[in-house]
Order: C-alpha cells, then sequence, then structure tokens
C-alpha cells in the first residue's frame, strides 16, 4: 500500500514537473509575444512622430506659401491701384491738352481773320479781314 502511495506521488510528481515545464514554455511564449507587441508599440510610436513632423512641416509650407502669395496679391493690388491713379491722372493730362488745342485752334482762326501791323513807333494796328 505504501508502495502504491510512493507510486501515485511519483506520478503525481511527474505530471506536476510536466505542467510546470509546460506552464514555463507558455510564460516564455507570452514573454516573446509581449516583447514583439512593445517593439511593434515603439515602431509605430516613432512612425506617428514621424508623421506628425510631416504635417507640421506641410502645414508650416502651406502657411509660408499662403503668406508669400498674400504679399504678391497685395503687391499687384497696390501696382494696380498706382496704375489706375496714374491713368486718371494722363486722362485729366490728355483732357487739359485737348481743351488747350482746341482754345488755341480757336485763337488761331481768330488770329488769321486779323491783320495785325506795327509800325516803326511800336504801334499796333489790327484790322479784321
Amino acid at each position: 500500500e505504501i508502495k502504491l502511495e510512493l507510486q501515485k506521488a511519483i506520478q503525481a510528481n511527474k505530471e506536476l514537473k510536466e505542467l510546470l515545464k509546460k506552464e514555463h514554455r507558455e510564460k516564455k511564449a507570452l514573454k516573446e509575444e509581449t516583447r514583439a507587441s512593445l517593439l511593434m508599440l515603439k515602431s509605430t510610436s516613432e512612425k506617428w512622430k514621424e508623421l506628425q513632423m510631416c504635417l507640421n512641416i506641410e502645414r508650416k509650407s502651406k502657411q509660408d506659401l499662403q503668406q508669400k502669395l498674400d504679399q504678391i496679391t497685395k503687391g499687384h493690388v497696390e501696382q494696380l491701384t498706382v496704375a489706375q491713379a496714374a491713368t486718371e491722372a494722363l486722362k485729366a493730362e490728355l483732357q487739359q491738352m485737348q481743351e488747350s488745342k482746341q482754345e488755341l485752334v480757336y485763337l488761331l482762326l481768330q488770329a488769321s481773320k486779323q491783320d495785325v501791323r506795327e509800325d516803326n513807333e511800336g504801334k499796333v494796328e489790327v484790322e479784321l479781314t
């Protein structure tokens, strides 16, 4: 009977050793899976940081381009405003020149109808023709 109990105890001990080995293997496998997951997480985190940096660079570039476009547009609007003012001034000057030309033509027409003479004493004589 003691022998039988001893055999049972030995058998139970063997089973317990097998269970411990199996548990150890499972623990080791779980440890490897955890390690691999942590490496993937670290890699993902690094990639996420790189992506955020790229997005920040893209945003900054977009802002810079928008500022440059705004400056160019503002410059063109200012140039256009100056050009319009200059055009208006030139139109006014042209109008004034045309009016002066008309006055001169009128005066020339009037002068051509008169015969103007000046004698030796500086007297001016005007005779209408």
